[in-house]
């Protein structure tokens, strides 16, 4: 399974760094939302994947700014689809974040990937194991938003 990873947070306390435009002698007003008691501050994170074969968007929502374990548990759900359809090799094409590159996604990826080629391992049996899906993680070139549908 083919899929084109990316990512966006919104938060309603942190103006995004964008351009902004007012009716024609209007000024422009930016108002920064202040928190109700007891209210956290948190943002909310968007990660999604398009299928190269079908073109289905595959999403997943979490609290705060995007990190490696909110990035780890959503490959853990690709993997699940994938695993659910049968599929043997998820290629995750994504950018350079420093979520995607950190020591702890590189560091769990490397140990899955051991433990999916011990599954299906000739020397252990002779048929592929039923589940086990290789993860191949690709990085696009820095700022590639032309090349990834899920950054344009």
């Amino acid at each position: 399974m083919l899929v084109e990873e990316d990512e966006c947070w919104f938060s309603r306390f942190a103006q995004p760094q964008a351009h902004a435009w007012a009716e024609g002698g209007e000024e422009l007003r930016l108002v920064q939302g202040e928190p109700k008691r007891g209210e956290s501050d948190k943002a909310l994170a968007c990660f999604g994947a398009v299928r190269h074969d079908n073109e289905a968007v595959l999403l997943y929502f979490s609290d705060g700014q995007p990190n490696s374990l909110q990035m780890w548990l959503f490959i853990i759900g690709l993997l699940a689809v994938a695993r659910a359809e049968g599929k043997g090799v998820l290629v995750i094409l994504w950018d350079n974040a420093s979520w995607h590159k950190s020591a702890d996604v590189r560091g769990w990826i490397r140990a899955y990937n051991r433990l999916a080629n011990r599954a299906c391992s000739p020397i252990c049996c002779r048929s592929k194991v039923p589940g086990s899906i290789r993860l191949n993680p690709a990085g696009f070139m820095p700022n590639a938003g032309s090349v990834n549908p899920m950054a344009s």
